[in-house]
Parts: structure tokens; sequence; C-alpha cells
């Protein structure tokens, strides 16, 4: 692909490119797919045609399976320019791009029963038997997983609580004012006055706010916007100071009054809250935010386990400090030192669950072509995929831009974030190309692991302040830290980690989630949008396919209403559909058909065609699917919480794509309407 080469080489060496200069690179690689194909070269910045994978976990990826297999049996697939892949579709979509692209291997995935002996089968067997991915056997079983939670708990709290309990002991011995008889002088005295001292502050000011609003050149709209802003402020801080400050107030109560008890009354303030946090979250709606009385009991519950948690530091403070304590003092050595070991030399992205995770997903998806040397792990950098006949794959990854000082990054709390062989980034950061971005290290496994990082904090279902803190502390989390491609490192050839401990406070608190940081958090792309629609109507794709694998339980189309929203408002694209023909209708709830036509009116008068493609069941079907939904009457939207698939669960929704793929892609008239 000499061509390729020779227009890399003409543009700009800049680390960041326009999304115009990246598109124009895609084209050229879309008309080499082409050429392998068979295909004429056409011109894909015209008449791309696009297939999107819908998030869904492993749900989502064994229906796209059976999608997938019905399309190359009649001859769609090979007209597929981009694979647009969110979450639990990128699992199989990547595994696609493993065989036909990375290995240079045929369709991998079969089409008809005789493959059942052959290659082909043999892939989909593998799937099939490692559809539980998260415990695969072969010495990877629930202990293992729990074994990975706990590390990654155990290792975070190494970090953390001894560098907070060190600033508590400093506190307890930093000399005070003395304010009243009996109460310490330490730090803590400091802390209460500089409380006491912000909210007299905000008092002076509002007096003077009120007394200065006749004067029109003082009342002008940016200055009582920051004023605001810092009247806010000292509110925040007065308050927070003052709870902090009365800690050693209510810790020499407890001690006077209840002499002994001190442990036990500590105690009784953590386990409170950890009860008021776990009500909070059990029986919540399985992906909706939490809201009503449920997030009123996870303010409560951090609220009582963080003042637990620093009643006992303090308490272990005031031992060492007045009481010496030769222990906990020496405890308490060691603690920071292993803290700031671990902070400065671990990588917080490995030591999370989001490593073990990846590691599922590769050995499922990615296995070697002889399904039995592991001995290596099926590396496959994004830099090194070759481009075939199989289709160019975009990774949708969420980057949280929830501190952002743009309105609407702010408001929707991220932007899309994509990983793809030749480049990775954002419209809010640039794109860099993917030899180049971390020094050329991000691969296939781990691009789509990130993608599918569903449990998260600060994400739209765990939008709440309490649940992301405990979420941190506990690193109960699959995201990813890595560094902004328009802020490219100057050493080690792009190598720049993000530190532990700044990090981790900063996902704690939820600060500094911008896309003008050095390094930004990325996590599951369904979190922005759960279709994979959107980077392809940023291609002005004249033909897309969409296949909905998501779990809506209640036909509500949420995730296509986002979708379609998003585009509308992005690119000023209206996209014309009806999904009545969707709905279940009669008392088998079956649906009239699985597919609907709609119409793309891009903004420039071209028009284009959208095939939507809904899981859902309808008549015609094979017994073995009815007799799984009589058994499970929620398929084919069982929670996306059940990522343990049995052999009959996952040929159930195998088989169900396979089927609808039939009826549509033999269709004549879609044939026609798709120019094929």
């Amino acid at each position: 692909m000499n061509h390729l080469s020779e227009s890399q080489d003409s543009e700009s060496r800049s680390p960041v490119l326009t999304e115009q200069q990246m598109l124009k690179q895609e084209h050229e690689r879309l008309q080499e797919r082409r050429r392998q194909a068979g295909l004429p070269s056409g011109h894909p910045e015209k008449d791309a045609v696009g297939l999107a994978f819908s998030g869904g976990g492993i749900r989502s990826a064994t229906f796209n399976l059976g999608l997938s297999q019905a399309m190359h049996r009649y001859g769609f697939l090979k007209h597929v320019d981009y694979l647009s892949t969110v979450s639990g579709g990128g699992y199989i979509g990547s595994s696609l791009t493993w065989f036909m692209s990375y290995l240079k291997q045929d369709f991998p995935f079969g089409t008809s029963r005789r493959h059942n002996t052959e290659t082909p089968g043999a892939v989909v067997g593998w799937l099939r038997e490692h559809a539980s991915y998260l415990t695969p056997g072969e010495g990877v079983d629930l202990w293992a997983l729990s074994a990975a939670v706990i590390r990654g708990t155990l290792v975070n709290l190494l970090v953390i609580i001894p560098i907070l309990f060190a600033v508590t002991v400093f506190l307890v011995w930093l000399p005070g004012p003395v304010i009243i008889a009996g109460y310490p002088h330490n730090g803590f005295t400091a802390l209460l006055l500089g409380g006491l001292a912000s909210l007299a502050l905000l008092g002076v000011t509002s007096i003077f706010y009120a007394l200065l609003s006749s004067f029109p050149s003082l009342q002008r709209f940016r200055l009582r916007h920051r004023a605001n802003f810092w009247m806010g402020r000292m509110l925040l801080f007065g308050a927070g100071l003052i709870v902090l400050g009365m800690i050693p107030l209510l810790h020499g109560y407890i001690d006077l009054y209840f002499e002994h008890l001190i442990e036990e009354f500590n105690t009784s303030f953590s386990v409170a809250g950890v009860a008021s946090l776990v009500g909070g979250w059990m029986g919540r709606d399985s992906g909706k935010e939490i809201q009503g009385y449920r997030k009123i009991l996870l303010n409560i519950g951090l609220a009582l386990a963080a003042y637990g948690l620093l009643q006992w530091m303090y308490h272990g403070a005031d031992a060492i400090v007045n009481n010496g304590d030769v222990l906990r003092d020496e405890l308490l050595r060691g603690g920071v030192v292993l803290s700031l070991l671990i902070g400065a030399l671990a990588n917080i992205n490995y030591v999370s669950i989001h490593r073990y995770y990846r590691d599922r997903l590769m050995q499922a998806f990615m296995p070697p072509p002889d399904f039995t040397d592991f001995s290596q792990p099926s590396q496959c950098l994004l830099k090194d995929i070759p481009q075939t006949k199989a289709p160019y794959q975009i990774i949708n990854t969420l980057m949280m831009t929830w501190n952002s000082s743009t309105p609407k990054l702010r408001i929707r709390g991220g932007d899309n974030f994509i990983f793809t062989p030749l480049f990775c980034g954002a419209p809010s950061t640039g794109y860099a190309r993917s030899a180049e971005y971390l020094g050329g290290t991000m691969d296939l496994s781990t691009a789509f692991s990130i993608s599918g990082a569903a449990i998260d904090p600060n994400t739209g279902v765990t939008r709440s302040r309490p649940l992301s803190f405990m979420m941190t502390l506990l690193n109960l989390r699959l995201g990813y830290w890595v560094r902004n491609p328009k802020r490219p490192a100057k050493i080690m050839k792009g190598w720049s980690r993000p530190y532990w401990l700044i990090y981790s406070l900063r996902e704690m608190f939820g600060l500094k989630m911008a896309e003008n940081q050095m390094h930004v958090y990325l996590s599951d792309g369904g979190h922005f949008e759960n279709l994979g629609l959107y980077e392809l109507i940023r291609r002005r794709c004249r033909y897309i396919v969409l296949c909905d694998g998501t779990e809506d339980q209640d036909w509500e189309f949420d995730d296509l209403g986002n979708a379609l929203e998003k585009v509308r408002v992005d690119f000023g694209v209206a996209i014309d559909m009806d999904t009545q023909m969707l709905q279940p209708q009669g008392p088998n709830r079956f649906s009239p058909q699985p597919w609907v036509l709609g119409d793309i009116h891009y903004a420039d008068g071209s028009r284009g065609t959208l095939l939507y493609i809904k899981a859902s069941i309808f008549s015609g079907l094979p017994e073995d699917v009815y007799a799984y939904r009589r058994a499970n009457p929620k398929f084919p939207d069982q929670s996306t919480t059940d990522q343990f698939f049995d052999e009959a669960q996952f040929e159930a929704y195998r088989e169900l794509g396979f089927q609808i793929g039939k009826r549509v892609f033999e269709n004549k008239k879609l044939h026609r309407v798709f120019g094929r």
C-alpha cells in the first residue's frame, strides 16, 4: 500500500490531526479494502457502507455473531467498509478483526452446518465454550475473580489510607490556637477556625452584595456570575472545614462520657454508613441513574462511613502523638513508605480489575489459531493491523469531561474517543496516529476492553458522588487512564504513566475530568452512545446497518433516541424512521418484523439509508429458541449484568441473530435498496 505511505508522508507530522486529515487517510484505506475484496474502489467519502454492533455485553456479542454469519452467507459482509463497535459489540467485532485482518484468515465463524466439523466451526465452538468469559476455566474460576477484586481493593487502600492517616497525624501534631478551654489546640483547630472564617466572609460578602446592588456598574452579569461562584465556594469550604475541625470535639466527648467505648462508636459510624450505601445501591433499576430515596441513602451512607473512617484515623493519630503508641507509629511509617513505593512504581491501569477483565476477554475472543498455545498473549497492536478485505474497525469509548469548560461537554459528561488501526482520539482532543500514540503500544484487546468498561465511577449510572467515591476507594473500576493525544509526552517515545495517588483522588472526587488535562479517563463507549451510529454519521456513510442487541425490556428505544438526538445536534443530520413494526404485539409478545428502514438526511443535502435491526422475537424461529424463551421470559432482553452465558443461552442469542440476518439479507428488495 505504497500510496498510503506517500499520502501520510505528505501530511504534516504534527502529533495531532484534524478530522478532515483523519478521514482523508481512512478513505484511502477503504479503497485498498475494496480492492482486496474484489470490489471497485469507488468513492468512500460518498458511498461508504457502515455496520454498527451495539453495546450489551456478551448478549450483544453473541447476537451480533449470528448476524455476521448471515451477512457473510448472503454476500453482504464483503461490502461493509466501516465496522463501528461499542462495548459488548466490540467483543465480536474485535474477534472478527483479529482473525480476518491481523491473522489474515477468511471469515472465521462459518455459515453452514458443515462448518461444525471444520475450522470456522471450531472458532464458534471456542466462543460458545468461553461465553462465561469472566470464569472460563483453565485455572481461572470464581476464586480467581474474587482474588482479582480483593487484590485491587487492597492495593488501592494501601496507597490511599496511609497517606490520609499521615496527614491526620500531622494535623494532630501541628500546634494550633486555643479557642476554648479543653479543646485540643492542634491543626484541626485551624481547620475549624478556617471554616468559621469562610462562613463569616460569606456573611460579610452577602451584606456588601446587598448594599452595592443599587450601583449598575457593579451589577454586570460577569461580576454577578463570579460573585455567586465564589460565595458558593465559601459555603462549601466553610461547611467542610467545620465538619473536619469538629472531629476532635466529638472524639473527646465520646472519650469523656463513654470511656473505653470510643472504638465501638467509630465502628458503629462505619457499619451504619456501609449499610446505608448498600441499601441505596441494591434493588436499583439496571442501567438507570440512581434517584430518589436511594440517592439520599447513598449520601447519608458516604457521610457516615467517611466520618467513621476519619474518627478511626484521629483516634490512632492521637494515640501516636499524645500517648506515644510505638506500634501504631511504626505501622504508619511502614505504611507511608509502602504507599509511596506503590504509588511511584505501580501502574494504576494494571492493578484494578480492568486488567483481569481485559485478559479474560482477550482469551475468549482473540484465541491463538490452534486454540492451545497461551504461553504468549494474543497481542495485536492497533498500528500493526493490516488492511485486508475485512471492515475497518472503529472502537468507541467515552472520554470523561465532567469538568470541561465547554458547556456541551460538561453537561454530557463525555466525548466520543475512538481507537482505530490508523488513529486514536476525540473531536475535543484531536486525533493522533496509532503508530505514534502512547509510543504505538495500544493494542486491540485493551481498546475493546476499555470500550466495555461498564462498571466505573462517574458514569451515567454511577453518577453519584457517594457511589463514585466508594467505588474508587475500593478500586471497583474498569476504566483506563491514557495520555491526552494533544499533549504528547516529550521523552521516552511517548511513554507516560499517570501517578496513582493523584489520579485515584481525581476519580474519587470527580476532579479535572476534562479534555485539556495531561491524562484523560476513558470508560464504556455506551455511556456516550450505545449503538455505534455516531462515528458512521460523522463519516457520512451512504448505507448503515445498525444492529441493536442492547437491553430494552420495556421497548423504550432509549439508546436509539439518544443516538438520533446526538447526530442531529452535532452533525445536523435528521433520520426518519418508524419503529412501530418492531413493537411486540399479542399474547406471545411477537414483533411483526425485526427490522425497519430509515432515511438519513445529511446537512449538505445528501441522503442515506439506515437499516435498523433489533433483537426481537417473531414468527418462524426454530423451536429451541422458543423453548428458551418460555423458560426465560425476558429473552432476548435479559439483564446486561448477566455475563455468564451457558451453552443454551449462547445458542439462543446466536441463532436469533442468524435467523434475523437470514430474513434480512436474503431479501432481494433490501439488496436493491442498498444498491447491491
